[in-house]
């Protein structure tokens, strides 16, 4: 039997069921027997059947699909929120759709219009790091597509977010830091036009103010994300005449670059220096000594989006809401 002529209808007629049953199937309805339900399905890929999305969607105007942009496709970060938002979205009947901006607000601009043009019931957007200009967003907010951010935010504009309280994150790690006895703590800073870049900055300054610990501009060098950015940024406290006793570092990534050029120098890792991270990247688990770092709690933010986005679709819930996740510290062997 040729695909094109398989219909609901094919499949009721030849198990003796109604065609509203098997729309009820396909449409997860919780009020179906198991019994029929897996008689359906088996009977559908036998006949190589599948549901005509597109035209459901012009009939009940939803596709039950949402966007999910990320900047960075490296991060098991990324990984650990899509893996939230997917979990949950199954649960009520949605898929999700992966994109990459790859840092770049141009192309951020881009994905998002491409997903409007599927006709996708929501968005969540974890923003690029150069995104100065947030109009695209209040733009997006006027179209009437529900989304939310994650990770990066802008206090500027009322739009729902869930991201780690990084202020908070950045003070407890350096707090714990003064207390092992540092006081020349050198800060590799993310990029300062992003929220978390910002408030990391922040709580690190807030922790050295507490303790009467000076702000020195040479301890603080603003870099990058990535790998590359840590190692080369290094070299700039290795070759200080007084080098700093810890190095903290925006992000793991940027923590594994520094701690590979740190051994390049033949300094142990920590009794040479300390090195600590932010983000609990799975690799930190396993450099020799493990890095300490501060657990961003991934997954629950990928939970707690997909939820707040769900409500806005299907409660029209228009109130916006902001929640910011306390990290936790993983304390493992890279600091004395």
């Amino acid at each position: 039997m040729e695909n094109r002529k398989v219909t609901l209808k094919t499949i009721a007629e030849e198990l003796g069921i109604s065609v509203m049953t098997v729309s009820r199937v396909f449409n997860k309805h919780p009020y179906v027997r198991e019994e029929i339900r897996e008689k359906v399905l088996k009977l559908a890929e036998k006949l190589n059947y599948y549901p005509n999305f597109v035209a459901r969607s012009l009939v009940k105007k939803k596709t039950n699909t949402i966007g999910f942009i990320i900047p960075s496709i490296h991060l098991s970060f990324f990984a650990e929120i899509t893996k939230g938002i997917e979990e949950t979205l199954n649960q009520k009947g949605y898929k999700l759709i992966l994109c990459h901006s790859n840092e770049d607000f141009k192309k951020e601009k881009e994905e998002i219009n491409i997903l409007k043009a599927r006709q996708i019931d929501g968005l969540i957007i974890a923003p690029a790091k150069n995104v100065e200009k947030f109009l695209h967003y209040i733009l997006l907010k006027k179209s009437g597509i529900p989304f939310v951010l994650v990770d990066r935010y802008f206090p500027k504009i009322k739009i729902s977010y869930v991201a780690t309280d990084d202020e908070k994150g950045a003070e407890e790690m350096t707090d714990f830091l003064i207390n092992l006895g540092h006081r020349k703590i050198g800060y590799l800073a993310g990029p300062q036009e992003a929220s978390d870049g910002k408030n990391r900055l922040k709580g690190y300054i807030k922790s050295l103010k507490k303790y009467g610990i000076p702000i020195a501009r040479k301890m603080i060098r603003i870099t990058g994300i990535n790998y590359e950015d840590g190692y080369r940024e290094m070299n700039y406290f290795l070759n200080m005449r007084e080098k700093p006793t810890a190095i903290f570092a925006f992000n793991d990534d940027v923590a594994f670059g520094a701690f590979h050029r740190i051994r390049e120098k033949n300094l142990d890792i920590p009794k040479d220096i300390t090195l600590v991270g932010f983000g609990n990247e799975k690799g930190g688990a396993i450099l020799t000594p493990p890095l300490t770092t501060m657990d961003q709690m991934p997954y629950e933010i990928g939970k707690k989006s997909a939820e707040i986005l769900i409500n806005k679709i299907e409660k029209k819930e228009r109130k916006e809401v902001q929640v910011l996740l306390k990290p936790k510290l993983v304390i493992r062997k890279s600091h004395c």
